[in-house]
């Protein structure tokens, strides 16, 4: 004799779509677009866009978010080893600092960070000095690197990692003011920001920003293996 409890689950078994019994190239196409990893980047570029025009970021609303892993990546452990393997193919790019954000790992989880398999941050969203918020500017990309070495040096799928600053006002502070004596706060969070990528094993690392190849490379560990071209 069947059970009302026996048919329910029945009909509950017949109402679950059979996922995993679609082809995997399905299912990897399914993986790809489940997990956006472009979200950080467009939330930081928006909120970009209503910094750029005033004074005062304080009269600005910071974006209130906080990052999950992707719902994906939860469901069971067939479907997460899957995945992952999908997401191990992807890189992400940060064409902003984090402005007067405090923590990318506010936007993306460590462990997302931890598992593409490039990661690449440019000046291309924004200058490195824009007239009206060049501190925050400043302060927000170096952030972001130092923060990025901190979540990698715990460990990482990276196969590159590039930093493209290519902002011409960068010039002076890794030529003229490179090895002076006297302070200087572009240059001296610069060298703590790629300092604390040293930490980070088993990696090669890209630096473009202007005419830089010729003075970091001596700051860094010979056992790390880093590139540096002209722009």
């Amino acid at each position: 004799m069947v059970t009302r409890s026996q048919t329910l689950t029945a009909r509950k078994a017949r109402s679950l779509f059979p996922f995993l019994h679609l082809p995997a190239e399905i299912r990897n196409l399914i993986y790809h677009f489940a997990i956006d990893i472009t979200a950080a980047q467009k939330l930081i570029d928006r909120y970009y866009q209503l910094c750029k025009g005033v004074d005062d970021l304080q009269t600005v609303g910071a974006p209130i978010v906080w990052s999950k892993p992707p719902t994906i990546l939860l469901i069971n452990r067939q479907i997460h080893a899957e995945a992952t393997f999908v997401l191990k193919k992807r890189g992400l790019v940060f064409d902003h600092g984090l402005l007067d954000l405090a923590d990318i790992t506010e936007f993306v989880p460590k462990g997302l960070l931890r598992t593409v398999s490039s990661i690449t941050v440019t000046d291309a969203g924004h200058g490195l000095f824009p007239r009206n918020i060049a501190m925050h500017s400043w302060i927000g990309y170096m952030t972001l690197i130092e923060q990025l070495g901190d979540v990698l040096s715990q460990g990482h799928n990276l196969n590159n990692l590039t930093i493209n600053l290519a902002d011409d006002d960068l010039v002076p502070h890794v030529t003229a003011c490179w090895n002076a004596a006297y302070y200087c706060f572009y240059r001296d969070s610069l060298r703590r920001a790629l300092n604390s990528l040293r930490a980070v094993h088993s990696i090669p690392c890209k630096f473009i920003p202007r005419l830089m190849q010729i003075y970091t490379v001596t700051s860094l560990r010979p056992c790390d293996r880093y590139s540096f071209f002209r722009c």
